[in-house]
This record gives C-alpha cells, sequence and structure tokens, in this order.
C-alpha cells in the first residue's frame, strides 16, 4: 500500500515575529492586550535580548499612556523602551522592574504623534510577555 501526502509544513517556532523590526511594528491601541513572545527574535536596539515592536498614535487629544508588562502573563525579565522614532535616536521613557522583573511605564502623548513600543529582555532574556 502506497500513501500519498499532500500538505504543508512550517517549523515550530521558526523564526522571527513579523514585528520583530521596528518599521514593522504593529498598531495598538489604548485598552488593547497583547500576548506574544520574543523567544526567536532578533535584536534590533539596546541591548543583546530579542525584541518585538509596537506603535501607539493617539486619538487627538493629549494623554498619559501606561504600557504594562504586570498582569502575570510575562515569564521573564523584561524591560520596555519607547521611542519617537525608528532611529532610536530619542528614547521618550523607559522601565525595568516596576513589578518584581516585569515592566510598566507612563509617557505623556501629545495626541497625534506615533510612538515606537519596544517589548525586549533585561540582558539577553527573553520569554512570553502579555
Amino acid at each position: 500500500m502506497v500513501y500519498d501526502f499532500s500538505g504543508e509544513c512550517t517549523p515550530i517556532g521558526g523564526g522571527p515575529a513579523d514585528n520583530d523590526v521596528c518599521a514593522d511594528a504593529i498598531a495598538v491601541s489604548c485598552g488593547d492586550t497583547v500576548v506574544g513572545d520574543t523567544l526567536t527574535n532578533t535584536d534590533t536596539g539596546g541591548n543583546p535580548a530579542p525584541d518585538e515592536w509596537y506603535k501607539f498614535t493617539g486619538t487627538g487629544t493629549a494623554e498619559f499612556v501606561t504600557i504594562s508588562l504586570c498582569d502575570g502573563g510575562t515569564d521573564y525579565d523584561s524591560l520596555l523602551r519607547v521611542f519617537s522614532d525608528c532611529t532610536l535616536a530619542n528614547e521618550i521613557a523607559t522601565n525595568d522592574d516596576f513589578c518584581g522583573l516585569q515592566s510598566e511605564l507612563s509617557f505623556a502623548s501629545d495626541g497625534t504623534s506615533t510612538y515606537y513600543i519596544m517589548v525586549e529582555g533585561f540582558g539577553s532574556n527573553s520569554g512570553n510577555f502579555s
């Protein structure tokens, strides 16, 4: 008996996320919950830890924005950073170890600019986050 297999195979954990670089940052809004990991990502700046990118653009009104990894879904020593653009020349906010080894930060949004959020690890740490 001969079996013919027709299908598609993809590697498990086979490469970096689509938002592994700042230029491919995924848009988020206030109230969003993001679940992800940095396990297969590359390091695009800062320290040797792999990172993942998100971007936030205000709704037209100035506001304080808080980003938190303190909900219990982050299983590594995390680090959060916010930049004004993808050159990474102007870091607006950073935090390491706000709630144990997890990170949380707040920054003032002018309501119209786009801010780039880097989720990475302290040192070379990586893992799951939310």
